[in-house]
């Protein structure tokens, strides 16, 4: 049987509006806006700088092997945790996290509970932040190592979503006449006015 693939971005979206999973249920997909577009090309092009494909103007001498490294982790016979990471380096087991459009602080990265939980699924530790404007400009990369207090805080907020998920919790978001009162889906969403 196929498993259910639970992402990180479909368990964030169910703690913020749990009625989001009905979208992913009846396949409805997010619109692309003009942020997402940039976003993926900013992506691509500091992927390719680190993976040698390309060589961009920039002082990033970080090597990945890989980028958009599917990772996923069983959890019963009906689902499966997994996400992209923006990169790997199986060699010195390292994963890569890009955010683009506003650069983050590494405050932001340090409260990001998306790193802890793609360390906890691919059970790599170390973890390389980038950041930057969509022009490559206000470039900034942190690091950290993440520890078994980072992954007791991932698994305890994915196992509450999936705890959801499983008890048809699906009421997080919705007005009281059944309306959506704004989630990732905006107009798309089923439950939009």
């Amino acid at each position: 049987m196929k498993k259910i693939l639970l992402s990180f971005t479909t368990l964030d979206d169910y703690t913020r509006w749990s009625h989001t999973y009905i979208n992913k249920l009846m396949g409805i997909k997010k619109e692309e806006n003009e942020f997402m577009t940039k976003g993926k090309e900013t992506h691509k092009k500091l992927q390719d700088h680190m993976i040698g494909k390309a060589k961009l103007p920039i002082n990033l001498k970080w090597d990945i092997t890989q980028a958009e490294y599917h990772a996923r982790k069983d959890i019963d016979e009906k689902y499966q945790f997994h996400g992209y990471l923006d990169g790997v380096n199986f060699r010195s087991k390292l994963a890569v996290e890009i955010k683009t459009g506003s650069p983050w602080s590494n405050k932001k990265f340090e409260e990001s509970i998306q790193t802890r939980y793609y360390s906890w699924v691919t059970g790599l530790r170390k973890f390389l932040f980038i950041t930057c404007r969509f022009d490559l400009s206000e470039l900034k990369v942190y690091y950290k190592e993440m520890t078994d207090q980072d992954w007791k805080k991932a698994e305890k907020w994915a196992y509450a979503a999936l705890k959801g998920i499983k008890n048809a919790e699906f009421k997080g978001g919705i007005d009281d006449d059944g309306y959506c009162t704004g989630c990732s889906y905006g107009p798309v969403c089923y439950f939009a006015r």
